[in-house]
């Protein structure tokens, strides 16, 4: 509800004057762009002491401005966020564990490094793909006044001076296709420097050292995370964006919606995984990786067996004589 007399219920039930808010929300406010609902929300971020205020209040005015706004725009952010972190660290070890077998202890280090990349490529692509509600951002070019008007995300909802049209919707999809392949070649380019270090130090104690999942070259990680970025991910976060919308507007409860959409950013990330490793030219299948004992184990019994039935033979030969 945009009516100021919601705006002022809100207020006095949270003992707050127009006067005592920030300046962005209190302009929002007077033009009649924030809803009673996105007042609370950002009162329970700012009234309350948590880890979030304190986030929001020690970053930097840009970021905390576009942490505030995602809160606004969607309550449910950081639990989306928290549960991307882990689908995608469990499927990151999942895979490590499967692809290094027994050599996992002794290359931890570069287990550890791929993790790191995925995590921190998910947690790119969900904060860009994000809903916000941005207050008080003041525009000196014409360029940014553009790009304020596209979404986030292309199924975003509309609302008072944010009228967005299937033009802008469209634009959405280029605009963070270009900005998250930017980010994803920037992002192999450091992990790849990070892994071929690592690779380094290992072959300085065994120089004839290989991984037993293989380092993708620097042309290949830059191009490969910038196209999983850019067009996988883009394309796939920003269906689970319209699939949230949607769910969250006919499902009865939330807690119908937010397992519905659970359950879809696990399919989500399974699926999703397959093209990061044929962008990067990994293995998708695991094949067995033994240690060294296991053959001479093997042998031992195999010897072992050969005996008992030699002295088989020999009491069976001497009973007949």
């Amino acid at each position: 509800m945009y009516e100021r007399d919601a705006i002022n219920a809100v207020m006095q039930e949270w003992f707050k004057t127009l006067t005592t808010l920030p300046a962005a929300i209190r302009m929002a406010i007077e033009m009649g762009i924030v809803s009673s609902s996105q007042l609370v929300r950002f009162m329970s971020v700012d009234v309350r002491p948590s880890v979030v205020r304190m986030v929001s209040r020690s970053t930097p005015t840009a970021v905390s401005r576009a942490f505030i706004g995602r809160l606004m725009a969607d309550p449910a952010f950081l639990w989306k966020l928290g549960f991307e972190q882990a689908v995608t660290i469990g499927g990151g070890l999942m895979y490590e564990a499967a692809h290094r077998g027994d050599r996992l202890r002794s290359e931890w280090d570069l287990a550890a490094a791929n993790i790191a990349q995925l995590s921190v490529a998910n947690a790119m692509t969900v904060w860009c793909l994000t809903p916000a509600r941005s207050f008080g951002a003041a525009h000196k070019y014409g360029w940014q006044r553009v790009m304020d008007s596209i979404p986030n995300n292309a199924f975003d909802r509309c609302g008072p001076l944010r009228q967005y049209t299937m033009a802008t919707r469209g634009a959405s999809f280029g605009v963070k296709a270009l900005e998250l392949s930017a980010l994803g070649a920037a992002t192999g380019g450091v992990f790849h420097g990070l892994n071929k270090g690592l690779v380094a130090l290992h072959k300085r104690s065994d120089p004839s050292f290989e991984p037993a999942v293989p380092v993708p070259d620097l042309k290949t990680s830059v191009l490969g995370m910038g196209a999983y970025l850019g067009l996988s991910c883009n394309l796939r976060y920003q269906l689970i964006g319209g699939a949230d919308r949607w769910m969250t507007e006919r499902l009865t409860t939330l807690a119908s919606a937010m397992t519905a959409t659970g359950i879809g950013r696990l399919a989500n990330n399974h699926f999703g995984d397959q093209t990061r490793l044929f962008a990067l030219g990994l293995p998708i299948h695991a094949t067995a990786v033994r240690s060294s004992t296991t053959p001479t184990k093997k042998s031992k019994t195999k010897t072992v067996k050969k005996k008992m039935k030699k002295k088989k033979k020999t009491v069976k030969e001497t009973a007949m004589a």
